[in-house]
Formats: structure tokens, C-alpha cells, sequence
């Protein structure tokens, strides 16, 4: 596996001068996604560490979670089929998937899709969803 390797590199390499400072990289176990992040102990930070070469963090790399369905039909309006595909759009299912969970055609999906789509007035799905997931869609006016 290549983050065995990684990490394999960075801790053999930690003591060295040249060695850069912290040496970050993707793994993953079943379920998650994240990045170590081997980080060496030097100077002061060695009155602390004193047996310790270097920390070893893991940062989780996680989605941002769409709001509720509650939430989102009542910021747009929508009905409550409609706040479940758009919910389920900013969570990354397909119009597949979201028929066979709700017993409908993939045609009724689209449909549905459809509407969400113009009464958030929006042309396109991603623009939703960067929407949902608290994200700036494009064309957006900057606030600050």
C-alpha cells in the first residue's frame, strides 16, 4: 500500500537535516479517508517530547452535511419529494439510486429534479449542490 510506504519514508527520514518538515499523505481505512500527517520534534518542543522523534496526526477528510430535509424545504419552497431529491443530490446519490430508495421511476427522479432545480434558480445539478453543502456556487456576489 502506498501510504505504508509513505510512512515507512517518513519516519526513516525524520532525524535527517534535509528532510523536509512535515510529511503529509492520503490513507484510508473501511469506512474513512485521511490524512497523516507526520510531524517532526525539534527544537523546545523537544523539553516536552523528549523520547520522541516526531507526532504522527490524523486529520479526517469528511463531506460537508447537507441541512435537513426540513431545512431545505422550507428555505425553497419545496414540497417534501422535492427536498428529498435535493437533499439527495448534495449527498452525492445518483437519480438511481433515488428511485429505487423512494419506489419511482427514474423518470419521476429527473422530473422531480427538474422542478428543484427552478425554484432554487438554478440550471445546473452541481449548482445545488454546492449550494447545499454550504459551498459558493458560481455567481455568487462575494459578501465581504
Amino acid at each position: 500500500m502506498r501510504a505504508d510506504a509513505l510512512l515507512r519514508d517518513a519516519i526513516a527520514t525524520v532525524d535527517q537535516d534535509d528532510a523536509p518538515g512535515v510529511r503529509s499523505f492520503p490513507t484510508r481505512d473501511i469506512s474513512s479517508t485521511m490524512i497523516a500527517h507526520v510531524v517532526p520534534i525539534r527544537g523546545s518542543a523537544r523539553d516536552t517530547f523528549s523520547r520522541c522523534a516526531a507526532m504522527l496526526m490524523l486529520t479526517p477528510v469528511t463531506r460537508p452535511e447537507a441541512p435537513s430535509v426540513d431545512l431545505i424545504r422550507s428555505l425553497f419552497d419545496l414540497t417534501p419529494t422535492e427536498a428529498r431529491i435535493a437533499r439527495g443530490l448534495a449527498g452525492g446519490q445518483t437519480v438511481k439510486a433515488m428511485a429505487t430508495e423512494s419506489g419511482t421511476s427514474t423518470n419521476t427522479v429527473r422530473w422531480h429534479v427538474k422542478v428543484v432545480l427552478s425554484k432554487m434558480g438554478y440550471n445546473r445539478q452541481s449548482d445545488v449542490v454546492a449550494l447545499l453543502n454550504g459551498l459558493r456556487p458560481p455567481g455568487c456576489v462575494n459578501d465581504s
